[in-house]
């Protein structure tokens, strides 16, 4: 009888585990070039969005390389993004202090991507914080972005889709 009750807990364990999905990350790895943007709130910009983007993703960390529209000429910034939630500091271009994260959303087929950039002259204070969220629909990038510039206020939210080069 024991043996009989041990096998069903075996049995019902097993069918318990093959009826468990277990959801894999997407993968957003590889060179896309953005194919459209659209503004969802606030105002478009023409550097809304980078133009091209180059996704690689690591054991621990996701390497993101963006293109964008600067001033004079386009602006290359590598980004390496900690899996684990773990902050990563870095500095811009115009030499301020910035601060990355990332996370998988719930269902892991999401990576959202959160920048604080701070002040120049005081880098406890807060300037430009974004929040990029990343996902594949189609075999297409999609860039969901929200953006606020603590200096004057304006928020804005655009959405972009991007093709594989």
């Amino acid at each position: 009888m024991k043996r009989n009750r041990t096998y069903g807990h075996l049995a019902l364990f097993v069918t318990l585990l093959a009826c468990t999905t277990v959801q894999a990350q997407v993968n957003l790895s590889g060179s896309w070039a953005l194919k459209d943007q659209q503004s969802v709130s606030g105002t478009l910009y023409a550097n809304g969005s980078p133009k091209t983007v180059v996704i690689q993703k690591e054991t621990k960390s996701i390497l993101i390389e963006k293109v964008t529209a600067g001033n004079d000429s386009d602006v290359t910034t590598t980004e390496i993004v900690s899996l684990d939630g773990a902050p990563t500091a870095t500095t811009t271009a115009s030499g301020r202090k910035k601060i990355i994260t990332g996370q998988w959303s719930s269902d892991q087929n999401t990576f959202i991507e959160v920048s604080l950039v701070y002040e120049a002259a005081d880098s406890t204070k807060l300037y430009f914080r974004t929040t990029d969220s990343w996902s594949l629909e189609n075999g297409s990038l999609l860039l969901d972005r929200k953006a606020e510039n603590q200096a004057n206020g304006e928020i804005w939210e655009s959405k972009a889709t991007y093709d594989k080069r």
